[in-house]
């Protein structure tokens, strides 16, 4: 899709599936497991093969223990009462890092550089906000803008900041500590924009 077009939409995620026998073997039998009969049995997502030897890839990636879910109707509520009750505004932390990543995309070059645009700097504001909103908060700090760059940057391809120095979205996978996943995620961006961690706090915002 032409720079255009794509800098109408604040996110543009693009999902990748990549054969891997492994990862592969433990989905099949999670899907299978749903509609065996009753009595037959269970087939483990996890078990490798006879004789291979190896502990397979599916294994090694088994997720960090989660929290149950919320059920569908308690998260409407919530949704609904957060977007009632919160209307953030940006604090120092959240636009020194927003305007910091937004003029980085804007050195960019190449074909993919036109998507740093006004909508950008945009859409960043507006996820910004709604994590903010999301946590509760009536300031967005610089917790909030991390995680907005963060979405912003996994859909600029040849242009993005963070892909050479780490995925951080795919830690969460390891990691059941919310507070530590969110410090990872801040370290890993402060550094990118060449930043230091202290750049982005808001101690006023608490």
């Amino acid at each position: 899709l032409p720079p255009p077009l794509l800098s109408r939409f604040d996110v543009v995620l693009v999902i990748v599936d990549e054969p891997d026998e492994g990862w592969d073997r433990a989905v099949s039998a999670q899907i299978l497991n749903e509609s065996l009969c009753a009595g037959a049995g269970t087939l483990d997502p996890f078990a490798a093969e006879d004789g291979d030897g190896e502990e397979p890839p599916a294994k090694r990636r088994r997720p960090a223990p989660r929290p149950k879910p919320w059920a569908l109707d308690l998260l409407r509520k919530y949704v609904a009462y957060v977007r009632s009750q919160h209307k953030p505004t940006l604090g120092d932390g959240a636009s020194r890092l927003i305007s910091a990543y937004y003029a980085r995309q804007r050195q960019a070059t190449g074909a993919a550089g036109g998507r740093a645009t006004i909508r950008m700097l945009e859409s960043l504001v507006r996820i910004t906000q709604a994590h903010a909103r999301l946590c509760c908060r009536d300031v967005a700090d610089a917790q909030d803008a991390v995680v907005a760059c963060l979405l912003v940057d996994k859909s600029m391809m040849q242009t993005a900041v963070f892909a050479a120095t780490a995925d951080p979205i795919a830690e969460l996978t390891v990691s059941d500590d919310s507070d530590a996943y969110y410090l990872y995620q801040g370290n890993q961006v402060f550094e990118a924009l060449g930043l230091h961690g202290g750049d982005g706090d808001d101690a006023e915002d608490g």
